[in-house]
């Protein structure tokens, strides 16, 4: 069975440098969500994300079947992921970067796969200064963490998580953490 990372924290925790560092060490893939947001200029179509228009996400959402999906606050910028496109993937550890919506939406086939989820926490103010760093300023990344609070307060109080991983301070702590919690996660499925 194909163990199955999910990996959810709030917009700025490093989720998706934690990701890329641990496919290289576990010689994993991550999955390009598909989107119908615009893609940003550090970007690239197809690896971080698969961009659609919105028309072409509509008609996905009616011709797969979908393991997550989620609808992002205002913006009302879309996220989904496919069964099909999950199936497809030639490796036997699979990270996907999701949100808690996303998460409860998929929660339905952790039958089909060998689910874990990894929490990735860090402080606000520790966000906030990285998406200055990454955008230039703030504005978005505020924006974006308003939208995200009410389900991740839910989430945060529920407490689902298989583990948790603090992303405050020196990066390479953090990455050897995340490698280690995801190394003792796949090898207890195992045991």
């Amino acid at each position: 069975m194909k163990n199955l990372i999910l990996v959810i924290g709030r917009s700025g925790s490093g989720k998706d440098t934690l990701v890329r560092h641990a496919q290289e060490v576990f010689g994993a893939k991550a999955i390009p969500s598909y989107t119908d947001r615009p893609i940003r200029p550090t970007e690239t179509d197809g690896i971080e994300h698969t961009f659609l228009a919105k028309d072409q996400f509509d008609d996905l959402l009616t011709k797969e079947q979908v393991f997550a999906y989620t609808k992002i606050g205002d913006t009302g910028y879309r996220y989904c992921t496919t069964v099909e496109m999950l199936k497809n993937i030639d490796a036997d550890t699979v990270f996907y970067v999701i949100d808690p919506a996303g998460y409860y939406f998929c929660d339905k086939y952790k039958d089909e796969f060998n689910m874990k989820v990894v929490y990735v926490c860090a402080d606000k103010a520790i966000r906030e200064a990285r998406a200055n760093a990454r955008n230039g300023d703030s504005t978005a990344w505020l924006k974006r963490d308003g939208d995200e609070d009410g389900q991740f307060t839910e989430f945060e109080k529920a407490m689902p998580w298989d583990a948790m991983v603090e992303n405050n301070g020196d990066l390479e702590d953090a990455r050897v953490n995340f490698v280690s919690t995801v190394k003792n996660l796949i090898e207890a499925t195992q045991a």
